[in-house]
């Protein structure tokens, strides 16, 4: 990985909806696009995920999720490791497309909706991990 920037930093966090109202309504980030899926990439472990990411000023993201592994998520790519104080980090580097970016931040909030009402990994974004 040729690191120069960070696309994104990720957190867990316990409910994606809470988390990205207080991102958006108190912080003011603007939330950008979501992820979700079933199944870890990396692994193919059943363990759905929804994956919200929010926009810095500087084209850079917070993001909140559980995820562990390597991982190519067709929008950057990923490697999660512990820090030797024992932090779980993610370094990605950023690989989207305009395109990508626009179609994923057009059903962002359809999808945050469907994951606070099923807690299953929407659809609207299979396209991302698809190869």
């Amino acid at each position: 990985m040729d690191i120069k920037s960070l696309h994104h930093v990720a957190y867990r966090c316990r409910d994606a909806k809470e988390t990205a109202d207080f991102y958006t309504r108190v912080l003011g980030l603007e939330y950008a696009m979501a992820l979700a899926e079933d199944r870890v990439p990396s692994t193919g472990e059943p363990h759905p995920y929804m994956h919200v990411f929010f926009r810095m000023d500087d084209g850079s993201y917070v993001a909140f999720f559980e995820l562990p592994g390597p991982v190519d998520h067709g929008m950057c790519r990923s490697i999660y490791f512990f820090d030797p104080n024992g932090h779980r980090l993610e370094l990605a580097v950023d690989t989207m497309t305009r395109e990508m970016r626009q179609r994923l931040a057009s059903v962002s909030g359809a999808m945050l909706e469907e994951w606070s009402r099923t807690r299953k990994a929407p659809r609207h974004a299979d396209w991302v991990h698809k190869k």
